[in-house]
């Protein structure tokens, strides 16, 4: 007897932790599939070694990044051989669903572009903590890519530099976290009805 598939899915939500959902995913191709969107649906480890296998499952697998909804950068260097930056650019761009992307205080060895050329996601959620030894053009390349994030409706901002982005950036902004520059960088013109001031000992800013 096969069994539909949403009472599959309705089961597999009821598994707890992510051990179990692997052992899951092995059993058949049906669970592994429903086992998966569990799996890969967000990645927030500040860890780079975990992130790195994330990435890599997701590289070996491309079907995998349509289940993820959340990713942030690692915070912790990783281990393995290899560049992960060049993994993040490449599985960005497969993520077409994702709702919510972070940049956490880590830029190491990053290369000169860190965002895709092309997104294929419309976020709702932005995180951008640029490190205080990190080059400002960094700041400048977020700005840039969140004028293709026109839906996004929740931005965490902390840096150290003040630019002016255009009014017409983030249309659809509701709640803003950061310091005295994130606010006068994004609440005029925006109909901002949340705010969250954040003290960064990292960055020095208030």
């Amino acid at each position: 007897m096969i069994l539909p598939p949403e009472l599959i899915r309705s089961i597999v939500e009821q598994v707890v932790h992510a051990s179990d959902l692997v052992v899951l995913s092995r059993a058949s191709r049906l669970l592994q599939e429903e086992a998966e969107r569990l799996l890969y649906r967000s990645m927030t480890s500040e860890d780079g070694t975990t992130s790195f296998k994330f990435l890599s499952s997701i590289q070996n697998c491309p079907r995998r990044a349509t289940s993820v909804r959340i990713y942030h950068v690692h915070q912790i260097p990783y281990i393995q051989l290899g560049c992960i930056w060049n993994l993040i650019s490449k599985c960005l761009r497969e993520m077409v669903n994702l709702k919510e992307l972070g940049f956490n205080n880590y830029l190491l060895a990053a290369p000169a572009a860190i965002f895709p050329a092309t997104c294929p996601f419309r976020l709702e959620k932005f995180i951008w903590r640029r490190p205080r030894l990190a080059p400002s053009v960094y700041d400048e390349q977020a700005i840039a890519f969140l004028e293709g994030q026109p839906q996004l409706r929740h931005l965490r901002w902390m840096s150290t530099d003040l630019i002016c982005p255009l009014k017409t950036l983030c249309p659809n902004l509701r709640i803003l976290e950061g310091n005295i520059q994130t606010f006068l960088m994004f609440l005029p013109g925006r109909s901002v009805t949340t705010l969250y001031w954040v003290f960064d000992r990292t960055i020095g800013a208030i």
